[in-house]
């Protein structure tokens, strides 16, 4: 059996409360870095997916294909196909 003292017991309390906070604090840290690297994760694949998207508009561009044909086929908007148009007639 352990006895403290009134002084002891809430110094011990005072210690396990600090060691709790810096616990959760550690915790909620490591849930935002997971959180931000889960963001990133997935800003890289939409990322990835819109240059594939790109990348398949432009080639049909350049094999003659209309706007609209475009656009339904990469899901790209015919605005951004308009652009895309623009970008290769002008590289520069």
């Amino acid at each position: 059996e352990l006895r403290m003292s009134e002084k002891e017991r809430r110094a011990y309390q005072h210690y396990l409360k600090n060691l709790m906070n810096i616990a959760s604090e550690r915790h909620t840290k490591d849930a935002d870095i997971e959180d931000l690297l889960l963001k990133r994760e997935e800003k890289g694949k939409i990322e990835g997916k819109v240059e594939g998207k790109v990348e398949v508009a432009k080639n049909l561009i350049e094999q003659g294909f209309d706007d609209k044909t475009i656009s339904l086929a990469t899901g790209l908007s015919e605005i951004e196909i308009q652009q895309l148009r623009k970008e290769i007639n002008n590289p520069n």
